[in-house]
């Protein structure tokens, strides 16, 4: 039997988190960025991110904009030197630390920020809605798409990899916890789903980048522990630290994970009727 487009989706992400937990050697952090979320800072007048620099093309000046799953206001920010007014959800208290901090730092005054989940809090509807590389764990995904729809009366604007970001580590953890990993949808399922829900005049642009670089071996063992659970002091992490090395390709002392030279990005958007 073929499974629809979102049964399929919700399907594959519940199985991926329950292998996930089962993974796991320690307690899930609470808030699962606290360790990382200073990594997500970035400089809100930068012209080289050639992802940002196409959204500001199809944002509307001087609108009201949600960013959904916003962190640390690696886009909210920039988008709110030209909005009206910018709202930020995130459930996260440690990317939510480091915008306040970023605002207080670029002295932004239109940044309102919010924590908590957005399929629970009522927040009134703006012009566009933004939603950045959040969708993937998104299980119960129609009801989520709904709620974007909702929430913004002119533009919904939602991006992702064309392949879910962990889906490259799929190898290792195979290797390491000896079965295969089930990997997280991504924008191709995504425009499947749009389409089965009836959403139409759906835009899509592609922007293509390099992947992050990994300024060392240590910091790429550290952070690919922290991908696929791990303890760094167990035997699973011992056995890693032995072999990440046939994983990685090394560019001058930095390294990225092999078969990831370069990310797709989709951005998809449509207007409200």
């Amino acid at each position: 039997m073929i499974q629809s487009p979102i049964a399929s989706w919700k399907a594959r992400v519940n199985l991926h988190h329950h292998q996930s937990l089962s993974a796991m050697e320690a307690e899930p952090l609470l808030d699962f960025w606290a360790e990382s979320a200073k990594r997500f800072e970035a400089d809100p007048y930068r012209t080289d991110d050639l992802v940002l620099n196409a959204v500001q093309e199809i944002i509307p000046e001087s609108r009201s904009v949600l960013d959904v799953g916003g962190g640390t206001g690696r886009f909210a920010i920039p988008i709110a030197l030209k909005a009206r007014a910018v709202t930020v959800i995130d459930q996260s208290p440690a990317m939510l630390a480091v915008l306040e901090s970023q605002i207080e730092s670029y002295k932004i005054p239109n940044i309102t920020i919010v924590q908590g989940s957005f399929e629970s809090i009522s927040i009134p509807v703006m012009d566009v809605v933004f939603c950045a590389h959040v969708l993937y764990t998104i299980e119960h995904i129609e009801k989520f798409i709904k709620l974007l729809d909702l929430a913004g009366s002119h533009k919904i604007i939602v991006i992702m990899f064309e392949r879910s970001p962990q889906s490259e580590l799929a190898d290792v953890w195979h290797f390491i916890h000896g079965e295969q990993r089930v990997t997280l949808p991504g924008a191709v399922e995504f425009l499947k789903i749009l389409q089965s829900m009836g959403i139409k005049g759906v835009s899509v642009a592609t922007v293509e980048v390099a992947p992050s670089y990994y300024q060392s071996f240590d910091e790429a063992f550290e952070m690919v522990c922290q991908k696929i659970f791990v303890n760094p002091d167990s035997w699973k992490g011992e056995k890693l630290q032995r072999n990440l090395s046939d994983y990685l390709e090394d560019y001058d002392g930095k390294y990225i994970v092999k078969n990831s030279i370069s990310r797709k990005n989709l951005i998809m958007s449509w207007e409200k009727s």
